[in-house]
C-alpha cells in the first residue's frame, strides 16, 4: 500500500492519496479523512476494509493544507473523538499517544490548556 498524508494538488499525472496494489491481501483502511481524491485500486483484487473513515472535502479541518500541515485544528469536529481505537496505532504522526477516544487522521488533535 502506498499512502501519501500530503496535499492534494492539482495538475498531478497521477492521483494522491492510497493506491491499493496487486501486492496486498485483505487491507484494511481505518480512521482516515479523505479530504481530496478517493482510494484508487490499480489491478487490485485482494479485498479491501474500508471503516471509520471521513470522505468530504474539510480543508478547514487542518492548520495548513496549502503548506502539508495536516495538523487537525479545533474546527474539526467530525475527526476529534471520531476514530476507533485500534491496537496497533497507539500513536499519532507526532509520536502522541493515540488514547481511548482517538482522531481521525494521523494527528491527535493537542487541546490547549
Amino acid at each position: 500500500m502506498t499512502s501519501r498524508n500530503r496535499p492534494d494538488p492539482v495538475g498531478l499525472p497521477e492521483p494522491l492519496g492510497i493506491h491499493q496494489r496487486p501486492q496486498n491481501s485483505h487491507l484494511q483502511v481505518a480512521n482516515n479523512i479523505f479530504s481530496g481524491r478517493r482510494i484508487v485500486a490499480e489491478n487490485y483484487t485482494g479485498q479491501v476494509r474500508l471503516e471509520n473513515n471521513l470522505i468530504q472535502p474539510v480543508p478547514e479541518y487542518f492548520v495548513d493544507v496549502d503548506r502539508g500541515n495536516l495538523h487537525l485544528r479545533a474546527k474539526a469536529i467530525e475527526a476529534i473523538n471520531e476514530a476507533i481505537a485500534l491496537e496497533e496505532v497507539q500513536e499519532d504522526i507526532d509520536r502522541q499517544a493515540r488514547g481511548d477516544q482517538p482522531d481521525l487522521g494521523a494527528d491527535e488533535f493537542e487541546r490547549s490548556p
